[in-house]
């Protein structure tokens, strides 16, 4: 991708609002303004921060901006957990760890269990804001907010299509755990570890760029905060068990040292985004306490 193309989508990747109203005097500095890294990562650095920390607009629309931002931030961690989740239970469930056994799998249990609820509270209220996005839409005939809205569908049924290669040639190679794999088995499991975390990501942009394109009021977003901040505490406790059945594995040693590579990065992945999502949930709540209900 030449810069100029990454200038564009980096562009492309600011807020509707905010493009709505500053973007073509931001395409005209970006046109006229110095080239090169530093101009590339001042306009990235801009995105983010229109993203994260709405400043601009009148106080309902930074009202509507605040909580918006807060909703897709914890959703992003949330996507971010899934998958951090995904691999955890892979390093360390995939054989038989004995001291993972007594408290260090009480701990593992009550991560597991509070993901899986944690997992079906944003699936469940994700597809009513989906359906709330997508009907309106259908009925509008609103590209911009049908295409990404309807993204998940190829790249879940891709993300499916991988899934099933993989379980294939699992079952034709008779591996049982990811530490027992050779140099090619381990480049597929990695590969595919990778292909599982860009569909989660493209899902999560997808969503993001929907809600951002369908421009929900306030009153719709208040609901999603309230949930969000809800399921940050699921997320942090989810994390902490994790730590302290990570701890217990370490402890006995019963996974190896491959197997420690794989199991510590996904923990600190959880410990990251429930940390980010502890953050932004409070302060959407925040902003519904200090505003109007009316506003």
């Amino acid at each position: 991708m030449n810069s100029g193309a990454l200038r564009r989508l980096l562009l492309a990747a600011y807020p509707a609002t905010f493009r709505a109203r500053y973007g073509g005097e931001l395409a005209l500095a970006v046109a006229e303004g110095p080239r090169g890294w530093r101009a590339t990562a001042d306009l990235a650095r801009g995105a983010l921060a229109a993203w994260l920390t709405p400043a601009l607009g009148s106080a309902s629309e930074l009202r509507r901006s605040r909580l918006q931002s807060s909703v897709v931030v914890v959703f992003l961690a949330w996507c971010a957990t899934a998958c951090a989740a995904g691999g955890f239970s892979k390093a360390v469930d995939d054989q038989p760890v004995p001291g993972l056994r007594s408290w260090g799998w009480s701990a593992y249990a009550t991560a597991t269990v509070l993901f899986e609820i944690s997992a079906a509270v944003v699936i469940l209220f994700g597809l009513v804001y989906w359906l709330q996005l997508i009907v309106p839409a259908l009925r509008a005939r609103d590209r911009a907010v049908l295409r990404p809205a309807l993204a998940p569908l190829p790249i879940v049924g891709a993300w499916l299509g991988v899934t099933a290669l993989v379980a294939w040639y699992g079952r034709h190679n008779g591996f049982r755990s990811a530490h027992h794999l050779g140099a090619v088995g381990l480049a597929i499991f990695v590969a595919y570890l990778l292909v599982t975390g860009a569909a989660a990501i493209g899902c999560g942009i997808a969503a993001v760029r929907a809600l951002d394109a369908a421009a929900l009021p306030t009153r719709r977003l208040e609901p999603a905060v309230v949930i969000g901040a809800v399921a940050a505490l699921a997320f942090t406790a989810q994390a902490l068990a994790a730590s302290v059945a990570l701890v217990r594995v370490l402890e006995v040693g019963g996974i190896g040292l491959r197997g420690a590579a794989q199991a510590i990065p996904p923990v600190l992945v959880m410990l990251g985004s429930a940390a980010v999502a502890l953050y932004y949930g409070q302060r959407g709540l925040r902003e519904l306490a200090a505003a109007p209900a009316a506003a």
